[in-house]
């Protein structure tokens, strides 16, 4: 009679065990499975913040700021994402990486066709917050062209929208245009090849 209670007893160990042993696996693979980003992410990203930035330019309040910064190119807002890799603008079609959207890093580096792109923060330039960060365009081993972003906050909030560009023209016939996009939501820095 002692015996059955422990016979009860060690088979429900053994049977929980097998449950614990299972469960993880299928919660392994379920969580694999969703945190698998679709193909459609990025471009989505994208033109999300691209249609957030035509709206914002829409609903801006004109007594506290100005619509659109001085130099912007409003064209920059009216890109048609194709997909991760390629955007159309103005009839043509441009390959594009993203550096950054919504909440952008000042440091990093991404890869366009042959060219790997290196950002860094040099020092933090004044005490409300700009930024110097120097940007490198590398073809394998050689620096081909670079430039300097002057992140300014109270210069970027002073604007609904803000669109910087700046074109590098290689030496191989290529141009790299690299759009810094900001918005009371955030920014976006894409860069495009053609």
């Amino acid at each position: 009679m002692k015996q059955a209670p422990l016979v009860l007893l060690v088979s429900l160990l053994v049977v929980s065990a097998l449950c614990l042993d299972s469960t993880p696996n299928k919660s392994n693979h379920s969580s694999n499975e969703t945190s698998v980003r679709p193909s459609g992410s990025l471009a989505q990203g994208i033109t999300t913040f691209l249609s957030g930035a035509r709206k914002d330019l829409e609903n801006c309040n004109t007594t506290l700021r100005k619509p659109l910064s001085p130099g912007s190119g409003r064209e920059y807002l009216n890109m048609t994402v194709l997909n991760g890799t390629a955007l159309e603008m103005n009839g043509r079609v441009y390959r594009h990486v993203l550096l950054g959207i919504w909440n952008v890093s000042f440091s990093g580096e991404a890869r366009l066709k042959d060219y790997k792109i290196v950002w860094a923060q040099r020092r933090n330039l004044t005490t409300t917050g700009g930024q110097e960060i120097d940007f490198k365009v590398y073809n394998g081993e050689d620096v081909v062209g670079s430039f300097t972003y002057w992140y300014v906050p109270f210069r970027l909030d002073s604007f609904c929208v803000v669109i910087d560009s700046t074109q590098l023209n290689l030496s191989n016939g290529d141009t790299l245009t690299f759009l810094f996009v900001h918005t009371r939501r955030g920014d976006m820095w894409l860069v495009l090849l053609g």
